[in-house]
């Protein structure tokens, strides 16, 4: 287990949205300004404020994608393993605060990551100088809006699904808000929406059934094991550890998650969606 710090932030796809020359790419590019523009505008920004605001975004982006790996470098799992202290990090990018980054996440103490992509950071630091606050400030705004463009108003989520869905992926129509609304049940309170499906479906009578058919297997697999000639003790020994090692999931889970820190409020849909973190 390691700390990792990885590439990001950019609105297209992936880094090759932002290099490429074709007369496709150029269109995309252009449509992707228009789509952060038209976000822009539904925050209550003029336009002539959004068009400029929506090229500096690209300006940003397209830094920082230069500087990324292409998808053919990321197969390479050696392009990617570079161990940093976090004394190393901070000497590599010392525009960026990582002390105080660290102090205001939920991450776990550690002393070591990997940076996957060191010359990324080295553009970012790069980024920091060249970019006016203001500039960043507008970077911000709209990854904070692309975000969240699906759990706003119809505009927000009318326009993503133009540009992403339509535009992007060729999907003729958004799906249904029942499947929306079910999807997003699912995601986010899983053992919630679990729990009812199974107190109609899958009895405690029959979790019992089928967990002591899984254990019956399991007693064989281990006399197999111990009958063994041509396996060594100590190999014997081995073989059943990691078989009284396994873990039965039947059904459904003995402990159910406790949702009872999550707070639904009926009139703001986005701040729902972010429940996950109190859980």
């Amino acid at each position: 287990m390691i700390a990792d710090a990885d590439a990001g932030g950019l609105g297209l796809p992936d880094r090759d949205y932002y290099t490429k020359t074709d007369a496709k790419s150029v269109e995309i590019r252009e449509r992707y300004v228009q789509h952060v523009a038209r976000n822009f505008e539904l925050l209550g920004e003029s336009a002539a404020d959004a068009k400029a605001h929506a090229a500096v975004v690209m300006a940003i982006e397209t830094k920082l994608a230069t500087a990324a790996l292409t998808r053919v470098e990321r197969r390479d799992p050696y392009k990617l393993k570079h161990r940093f202290t976090r004394e190393k990090l901070a000497a590599l990018t010392p525009q960026f605060s990582w002390n105080k980054y660290w102090a205001n996440s939920s991450l776990p103490a550690f002393t070591e990551l990997n940076v996957s992509q060191p010359q990324f950071f080295i553009a970012v630091n790069d980024a920091l100088q060249q970019f006016k606050l203001s500039d960043w400030k507008s970077y911000f705004r709209w990854h904070l809006v692309r975000a969240y463009a699906a759990y706003l108003s119809s505009p927000f989520e009318q326009a993503r699904f133009d540009f992403y869905s339509a535009y992007l992926r060729g999907l003729k129509a958004p799906p249904p808000r029942w499947k929306t609304c079910t999807n997003l049940v699912d995601r986010q309170l899983g053992e919630a929406l679990g729990e009812v499906f199974v107190a109609h479906t899958f009895s405690p009578q029959t979790k019992q059934a089928a967990l002591q058919m899984v254990q019956q297997i399991e007693a064989e697999m281990g006399a197999d094991i111990r009958s063994l000639t041509w396996m060594s003790p100590p190999t014997q020994k081995q073989a059943l550890v990691k078989l009284q090692g396994i873990l039965n999931k039947i059904g459904y889970p003995d402990h159910w998650r406790d949702y009872s820190t999550v707070l639904i409020q009926p009139d703001n849909f986005a701040a729902n969606t972010e429940t996950r973190r109190g859980v």
